[in-house]
């Protein structure tokens, strides 16, 4: 008498046997025809963008083979020579000196900008700093010095903002905290050396 076990086993064999007979394909196979692909697109090449007359952009390596300045250069924003004016009627002027590292330093170069503060809601919190790059007070500064000077400021209190291709920053003291400062009507604010890390 046959057991289950030799039963199993005839029963696979015998599948095994009708599926090797089998007369139609297990795959079947589908003729395509050549499709043509484009020829390959050339990326276009960058096109060298010339600067204005006025400017020297600032980059940190050679363009079309020349060598290129290292500070940014604008006629009305860089001097080489800076005189600090009298406040005009009701208004300000605020100076100051940017070094790395603070005295003793090299002079910092930098597009600053004048930040007005708007007062907190609650008196614990500090203040909030406003900026547009478009209305803010934009300093004049002495190439090779550091030196800065901001002038017709409206009294009241402001941080200084310094203006990078990534945005805008305040200024912050050795502590990391804002520099904040308030100035008065017809005053002359000189907020002396100011360290850049």
């Amino acid at each position: 008498m046959p057991t289950i076990k030799n039963l199993i086993l005839l029963m696979i064999i015998a599948l095994v046997l009708v599926g090797c007979g089998a007369k139609t394909p297990l795959v079947t196979v589908v003729q395509t025809t050549a499709v043509q692909v484009p020829k390959e697109t050339v990326y276009p090449q960058p096109v060298q963008q010339t600067p204005a007359a006025t400017m020297n952009l600032s980059y940190p390596g050679p363009i079309g083979g020349q060598a290129v300045p290292t500070i940014i250069t604008t006629p009305e924003n860089y001097v080489t020579k800076l005189v600090i004016p009298t406040p005009s009627s009701g208004k300000a002027v605020v100076t100051g000196q940017l070094l790395v590292g603070g005295e003793g330093g090299e002079p910092y170069l930098a597009t600053l900008y004048l930040g007005p503060t708007i007062p907190p809601s609650t008196p614990d919190y500090p203040p909030m700093i406003s900026f547009s790059e478009t209305t803010d007070k934009r300093a004049v500064q002495e190439v090779g010095t550091g030196r800065f000077v901001f002038t017709d400021v409206t009294p009241g209190q402001y941080a200084i903002i310094i203006w990078t291709p990534y945005g805008g920053n305040p200024l912050v003291d050795t502590n990391d905290a804002t520099i904040l400062f308030s100035v008065s009507a017809d005053e002359v604010k000189d907020l002396g050396i100011l360290p850049i890390k």
